[in-house]
């Protein structure tokens, strides 16, 4: 048993008891001169005599367990321990030559008489098909006019376009016009760089979301009812000119904002028969 044991010091207890330590008592534990409670050293395979510095210790311990469990103190002696003797080594056997046997010669193969060599047809070379090209997106770029409103841009009949979506200070709007400019209705608007929507009367239904990446919205334009002098669907453009709007740009404006959008003949109402004023235009509406 080896041990390092401290300075001196005040110890209550010291126990290293039932740990199957062997061999003789340190004698490091006579160190331990403050000790004032147990020390126990007991169910352990100690052996030897015990030595003086720790046996002085007994005396101020209250209790005191040494030789209980360590048969070897009693006797006071260690046993010898016996010589370790060294493995025999056991002869390898000899290793048994492997037989030699006398190649055999193969016999001869007959000639082989090589045929025609058919080569596979050539494949096909894949005919491409027509490349599908998305319809361009169509603007209502049409040269303004004063006071921010363009020129109506007339669209196809019978098909389905693709719409750009509005600039942040524009208003799109698509409408049936008739062919004597009096007749204006609805079908749907962007504003402000928003999809297209649907607004009465006619109120279309516009696809946005097949067209995210083409930041743009699909609608299908009817059919032109009893034919194209009657009228048509046109894309119309209104924007913010800043100062120099004058009173139509600016009753298109707010039009856009109060109904569900302008119209020709609504803004001439707005500009003529009531001078242009949005209280006036609310007046009307309450009476």
């Amino acid at each position: 048993m080896t041990l390092f044991v401290g300075g001196a010091g005040t110890y209550y207890g010291f126990s290293l008891s039932e740990n199957s330590f062997t061999g003789s008592v340190p004698s490091q534990l006579g160190r331990l001169t403050g000790l004032t409670g147990h020390f126990n050293l007991y169910s352990n395979q100690l052996c030897g005599a015990v030595p003086p510095e720790l046996a002085a210790l007994s005396s101020q311990a209250d209790a005191w367990s040494l030789e209980e469990g360590n048969v070897g103190l009693l006797s006071g002696a260690c046993p010898t321990p016996a010589p370790t003797s060294l493995p025999t080594a056991v002869p390898a056997p000899a290793p048994t030559p492997a037989p030699n046997f006398a190649p055999t010669a193969a016999p001869a193969s007959p000639m082989t008489t090589a045929g025609p060599t058919v080569s596979p047809p050539p494949s096909p070379e894949p005919t491409p098909g027509p490349s599908a090209t998305p319809d361009p997106l169509i603007y209502a770029n049409a040269t303004s006019s004063a006071g921010g409103l363009s020129r109506p841009l007339e669209l196809a009949s019978g098909t389905t376009v693709r719409l750009a979506l509005s600039a942040a200070d524009e208003v799109l709007r698509l409408s049936w016009i008739s062919a004597n400019g009096q007749e204006d209705k609805a079908a749907g608007r962007s504003y402000g760089g928003h999809d297209w929507e649907g607004v009465p009367p006619l109120a279309f239904t516009f696809d946005c979301q097949a067209l995210r990446n083409g930041a743009g919205c699909a609608v299908a334009i009817p059919n032109t009812a009893n034919g194209s002098s009657i009228g048509g669907y046109f894309l119309t453009r209104f924007t913010d000119d800043g100062d120099d709007r004058d009173d139509r740009a600016l009753a298109s404006r707010f039009l856009a904002k109060a109904t569900f959008g302008p119209s020709r003949a609504s803004i001439t109402d707005l500009v003529g028969r009531l001078g242009g004023s949005a209280e006036a235009w609310v007046q009307v509406l309450l009476l």
